[in-house]
C-alpha cells in the first residue's frame, strides 16, 4: 500500500497561496484548504530526511506551525473523494466526479468526468480555472496541442473536446499519467498520455497551443525547448507562479522571439499567453 504523510500547517489563510506555492517545488501531491489550516499530502516514498527541515523552514518563514502524520492510502482517496466538489464555469465547463449529478446538458458546453485523485488538476486551484479561460479564447479546432505537466488530464481532454488533433499530455509522474489515461476513457477522448519530461519528447515534434501550468522553476527550465516545440505563429499558455514572479518571467521570454497576447491574475496567481512570432 502506498502509504501518505499529512502535513498540517497552522497559521492565516492569507499566506496560504505562497506557501501552496513554495511546497509546490516539492513532491507533494495535493492540498486541502481549511479556515486556518492547510493540509498538504505527500508520498511516504518520497521522504527523504533533509525534507522536514526544508518544510519546517517554509513554514517559519511564512508564520506557520507544522505537524505531520502517517495517512493510509484507503484512507487519503476516501478523504480526497469526499472532499471533492464540482467546479463550474457557467455557460462553458464543468469538472464533476462519477458521483456528482448530472448537469442539464445545455447548461455547459464542456462535461468533464474525471476520477479525483492525489495529482494537481482537479479544476478547483486558480492556476487551471484561468488556462480554462484563456483556452476559451484561442481557436482548437483541428489543432496539434501538448500538455505539459498534464495533472489529471483536464486542460488536454478539454482541448480534445474542442476538436484539437492530435492531443499529447506529459507528465513526469506515472500516478498522473495513469490518471489521465482513466480519465480520459471517461470523457472518450483519444489522448496521447505520456510518462516523460519535456526533453524526452520527440525532438521533431510541433505544436500549435502548448498548455504549461506547472511551477516557474520548471517553466523556466523549460521555455527553450517550449519554443523548439510551438510552431511559427503557435501560442504558449503558462501558468503555476505568481504575480510577483511575471516581471522575472516575462524577462524569460525573448521579446523577439514572443509576443504577450492575453494575461489573467486571479488570488496571487498568474495566466500568461505568449505567441510564437513568425520567422
Amino acid at each position: 500500500m502506498n502509504n501518505h504523510l499529512e502535513y498540517a500547517f497552522e497559521g492565516p489563510a492569507s499566506g496560504f497561496e505562497m506557501l501552496i506555492a513554495l511546497l509546490s517545488e516539492r513532491p507533494f501531491e495535493g492540498f486541502e484548504e481549511q479556515d486556518a489550516r492547510l493540509l498538504a499530502y505527500l508520498p511516504e516514498s518520497a521522504w527523504t530526511e533533509d525534507l522536514d527541515p526544508q518544510i519546517e523552514n517554509v513554514a517559519r518563514m511564512l508564520g506557520f506551525s507544522v505537524t505531520r502524520a502517517r495517512l493510509a492510502d484507503q484512507n487519503w482517496n476516501a478523504l480526497w473523494e469526499s472532499n471533492f466538489s464540482p467546479v463550474s464555469i457557467p455557460g462553458y465547463v464543468m469538472i464533476r466526479a462519477e458521483f456528482h449529478d448530472n448537469p442539464p446538458p445545455d447548461a455547459y458546453r464542456h462535461i468533464i468526468t474525471i476520477t479525483p485523485r492525489m495529482a494537481f488538476g482537479t479544476g478547483h486551484h486558480a492556476t487551471t480555472l484561468m488556462m480554462l479561460l484563456e483556452m476559451d479564447e484561442l481557436p482548437f479546432e483541428s489543432r496539434a496541442v501538448l500538455d505539459y505537466g498534464c495533472g489529471t488530464g483536464i486542460l488536454a481532454i478539454v482541448a480534445r473536446q474542442k476538436g484539437a488533433n492530435p492531443v499529447v499530455a506529459i507528465d513526469i509522474d506515472p500516478n498522473c499519467t495513469e490518471n489521465t489515461l482513466i480519465n480520459a476513457s471517461q470523457n472518450a477522448c483519444s489522448l496521447t498520455v505520456m510518462t516523460a519530461d519535456i526533453d524526452q519528447i520527440d525532438s521533431a515534434s510541433t505544436f500549435d497551443i502548448i498548455l504549461a501550468n506547472i511551477n516557474r522553476n520548471v517553466l523556466i527550465q523549460a521555455i527553450p525547448s517550449l519554443y523548439q516545440m510551438s510552431r511559427p505563429g503557435g501560442h504558449l499558455l503558462l501558468s503555476g507562479f505568481l504575480e510577483e514572479d511575471l516581471t522575472f518571467m516575462r524577462q524569460q521570454l525573448d521579446a523577439s522571439l514572443w509576443q504577450e497576447t492575453g494575461l489573467r491574475q486571479e488570488e496571487g496567481w498568474v495566466c500568461l499567453v505568449v505567441q510564437r512570432i513568425q520567422k
